[in-house]
């Protein structure tokens, strides 16, 4: 996932997926993404219900991704009973996508995308 302005946004209804970010250069095949946009991560919206069967995970079967436990959207923070953080590993794509939105420090705009096609340092 990356935050992308209304502009990206524009340009990705019309096919193109070549993007730079801090001098890193990068392509994206358009059959790679999985929603871009003013995406809703609540988990009582439509979207983060949609984003529930994206199945751009199954590959984990059971390992999954490590998230923090008792995660707080609204706050981007979660809580431990104990003295030191919890994790737990999930394969549903909307806990992760929405963790992943809150690191990314909640962008109004953001692409999902399963793999970069092209990738390389700008050269100055």
């Amino acid at each position: 996932m990356i935050p992308i302005t209304e502009e990206e946004e524009a340009s990705l209804d019309k096919g193109y997926l070549h993007w730079e970010r801090k001098g890193i250069v990068f392509d994206i095949d358009s059959k790679n993404i999985k929603a871009y946009g003013n995406i809703n991560f609540n988990k009582s919206s439509d979207d983060y219900k949609t984003l529930e069967c994206v199945h751009w995970l199954d590959h984990l079967t059971i390992q999954g991704i490590c998230v923090p436990s008792n995660y707080n959207y609204k706050e981007h923070c979660s809580y431990s009973d104990r003295n030191f953080p919890k994790y737990y590993d999930t394969v549903n794509p909307a806990i992760v996508l929405q963790y992943i939105h809150g690191v990314l420090n909640k962008p109004e705009r953001c692409c999902i995308f399963s793999k970069i096609v092209n990738k390389y340092v700008k050269q100055s």
